[in-house]
């Protein structure tokens, strides 16, 4: 009797494994979501050119992680968190991964371009250029390199709105962008609450070794604030309209403060892991509640 798994099962399963890590697919995914919110923003619409625009978008977007991870090789080794990455564990040689990347890379950018023209693949672009060449470098020599690293969190929604025939100056996107830049700030001091002493291991530039732990938690406490407070340029520019979403706002951004501000009292991995998760719900929150006005509202 054959057994019921085999080593080239075994294999298969692992070169998936390593690829999606290469893919960084938890944050691809997210990258996909927005630009998805981006071209339902201007189409109002789901329609079919959406799956080809978010193939290539997700392509684009694995391709740039797949180049970290080959920029990032010698930092991840020395991280407790990274260092069964693909390649400090060895597993993926480091010309397997930068081939990977230029691959994917490319037919991302091509089926960008086929599907939704020069403005929303330049965007593409853009933000695989400022990922890799502009914040990877950038965090290796100063701890606030996640202010312009922001900005590649704000280009996926203008990626599907271009895409989907919007004008690259819309308030409405412009309001979702900004709350993205702004997400990804507290979002990385969380993070950094969480494994300061694992960036300082790898001697990459850190808040911890500049400021205390509490410092660190009232600057991140404050940008929840202003992350709350960017919801009315949501209501102002129209990508938030209906009287419910706008109620709904109002338990959404209370439930937010009231469990960040424990961060103020309890620094601790434990508090500031928990707090992170309760962040990226509240960004969830306002995505689902864009694509319900998209879907259910009359224009």
């Amino acid at each position: 009797m054959k057994p019921l798994i085999t080593a080239k099962h075994v294999n298969l399963s692992q070169h998936l494994k390593n690829l999606l890590a290469l893919a960084k697919i938890r944050i691809t995914s997210a990258v996909v979501f927005t630009t998805t919110i981006g071209y339902c923003l201007a189409t109002k619409q789901f329609q079919l050119p959406l799956l080809n625009i978010i193939l290539g978008t997700f392509l684009l977007a694995c391709g740039s992680a797949a180049f970290n991870h080959f920029q990032d090789r010698k930092i991840d080794a020395k991280m407790n968190r990274t260092k069964q990455r693909p390649l400090p564990s060895n597993a993926l040689t480091a010309k397997q991964v930068l081939w990977i990347a230029l691959a994917w890379i490319l037919l991302g950018s091509l089926t960008l371009y086929w599907q939704a023209g020069t403005l929303p693949t330049l965007l593409g672009l853009i933000a695989v250029l400022w990922y890799n060449g502009v914040y990877t470098p950038l965090k290796r020599k100063t701890p606030w390199a996640v202010i312009p690293g922001a900005l590649i969190g704000s280009l996926p929604p203008y990626i599907g709105w271009t895409a989907g025939g919007g004008n690259l100056l819309a308030p409405p996107i412009f309001a979702f962008a900004l709350f993205m830049f702004i997400w990804q700030i507290p979002h990385f001091w969380l993070l950094l609450l969480t494994y300061g002493k694992e960036y300082e291991k790898a001697q990459l530039p850190s808040l911890t070794t500049l400021y205390s732990s509490q410092q660190i938690a009232y600057l991140t406490f404050i940008l929840i604030w202003i992350l709350v407070s960017s919801n009315y340029l949501l209501i102002q520019m129209n990508t938030l309209r209906s009287i419910p979403s706008i109620l709904l706002l109002i338990p959404l951004n209370l439930y937010l403060l009231l469990v960040s501000k424990n961060i103020l009292q309890d620094q601790s991995p434990t508090t500031a892991k928990r707090i992170f998760q309760h962040i990226n719900t509240y960004a969830l929150a306002i995505f689902l509640l864009i694509l319900w006005e998209t879907f259910y509202l009359p224009n």
